[in-house]
């Protein structure tokens, strides 16, 4: 009885710590890619100076808000953010992925629209970001980012 609580208890703290590094680990690709779309997302929808706005966010818990900026989920009700606006920026968050050794990470941009029935979803491109563990300084780190393009 005794190895079965400590075999649970190993399991239940190693899926707590994972859980924790994942969200870390988007965290750190979310923040770089606020940064590049910025620049990039202006001119074709309204990017909010003080939300950020993610699609998907299911796959990972993050926190309320990002650099102090707010994190909102759309969820099903994607028009009822736009108050007003033309259309805003949403990030897709795609799950992690492993390829030779690394993690990957996949973020999509889209313009969000009030269409006839409901919201348009323009898909914008977006980038992958190759993640990777550094045993000397036992830290995870971007080491390539990809753009998708369509």
């Amino acid at each position: 009885m005794k190895s079965i609580v400590i075999i649970l208890s190993t399991v239940f703290i190693l899926f707590n710590a994972q859980d924790d590094d994942t969200g870390k680990l988007y965290v750190m690709a979310l923040k770089k890619h606020i940064i590049a779309s910025e620049g990039r997302i202006k001119g074709k929808a309204v990017v909010a100076k003080d939300t950020i706005f993610v699609m998907n966010a299911d796959i990972v818990e993050l926190p309320e808000q990002l650099d102090g900026r707010h994190i909102v989920t759309l969820g099903d009700s994607a028009v009822t953010f736009l108050k007003g606006r033309p259309s805003l920026h949403a990030i897709q968050i795609n799950p992690i992925r492993v390829n030779k050794g690394n993690l990957v990470i996949s973020l999509n941009d889209y313009v969000v629209s009030q269409g006839t029935q409901g919201a348009n979803f323009s898909f914008g491109g977006g980038k992958e970001y190759v993640i990777s563990f550094n045993n000397s300084t036992k830290q995870y780190a971007i080491i390539q980012t990809k753009v998708i393009s369509f």
